[in-house]
């Protein structure tokens, strides 16, 4: 391993209170109202992550904000800021702050996203 993700994956696992080393890879996120995407996160250095899927407004870029919580630092539509998102262990989050539905056209508050199983990857 190259010194430099070495590092990179120490920084994930201190910046994560050591629960996990990675986000990234793909995500099974399930809307309140039952809909399913497959959402796809790439780390990125200085604890930030890139959130992505083409027909959902919280795809962007978040920041780390505690061990617990990533906030959306550059969406990739400006009418997605305020998204929140909960790290509630290694292999589950959820939306927990959304901007208003009128802006977005859907309601995020209480999306769940599950890590997806290598086979399903």
């Amino acid at each position: 391993m190259d010194i430099g993700k070495y590092l990179f994956v120490i920084l994930i696992t201190v910046g994560l209170g050591g629960c996990a080393t990675s986000l990234e890879g793909h995500w099974n996120g399930t809307l309140p109202d039952g809909q399913a995407y497959v959402v796809e996160v790439q780390d990125r250095p200085e604890k930030r992550f890139y959130l992505y899927h083409p027909e959902l407004h919280l795809s962007g870029v978040y920041k780390l904000k505690t061990k617990e919580l990533l906030v959306i630092e550059k969406p990739n539509n400006p009418r997605a800021d305020g998204f929140e998102i909960q790290i509630l262990d290694r292999e589950h989050l959820r939306i927990i702050s959304e901007p208003a539905a009128r802006l977005t056209g859907t309601r995020y508050l209480g999306m769940e996203l599950e890590k997806a199983s290598d086979s399903e990857q």
